[in-house]
């Protein structure tokens, strides 16, 4: 019998194990049809993905350096587009949320989480971004604590009933005993 392929419906994989897994085969599938586009199609081709787990990061260019490819795209008209739109947004921004950009430099830590109204306006768009990347760093932890703590519960509770099963079940027998009923099964 063979196994059918269906659509993957496309939701957050909330097992941290079965996430890691999947992580390394689709990045490894990722960076094999990126090679794929660069040998068939002559493209330069420039992959980075960021380790949701320890934000390592994992390159892939063909055929050139990543450098020369991350270079020509900056001298590119397109980019040079989004350099222009992104400095027309620092001056429309107000002045109303700022973020000090020391903040932005490091992972997030409970001092880290209260915000500089006064600064946030200076911010680029890399490091409004960088900001967005730990904000959703912190949620995915705060959701993995939580079902860590659910678990634990789960188990306690298991453990508790099973405890006062067994403690019944003494008591059923040394009363079985005492009163010279014995049962057989």
């Amino acid at each position: 019998m063979a196994r059918q392929r269906g659509r993957v419906l496309l939701r957050r994989i909330e097992d941290r194990r079965r996430r890691g897994i999947c992580f390394r085969k689709r990045r490894a599938g990722l960076v094999k049809k990126a090679e794929e586009l660069a040998v068939l199609c002559d493209a330069d081709v420039a992959l980075l993905v960021v380790s949701p787990f320890d934000g390592t990061f994992h390159r892939f260019a063909a055929p050139k350096t990543m450098d020369n490819i991350v270079k020509r795209y900056q001298n590119s008209p397109a980019a040079q587009k989004r350099v222009h739109s992104r400095s027309l947004l620092k001056e429309r921004r107000s002045k109303d949320f700022q973020v000090p950009i020391a903040a932005t430099d490091r992972r997030p830590s409970n001092d880290d989480m209260s915000i500089d109204e006064s600064s946030i306006s200076q911010l680029t768009i890399e490091q409004l971004s960088q900001i967005e990347r730990k904000v959703e760093y912190a949620l995915r932890n705060t959701k993995a604590r939580k079902l860590e703590a659910r678990r634990i519960v789960t188990v306690q509770e298991k453990g508790k009933r099973v405890l006062e099963e067994k403690d019944l079940i003494k008591m059923i027998s040394g009363e079985e005993q005492a009163s010279g009923f014995i049962h057989f099964n």
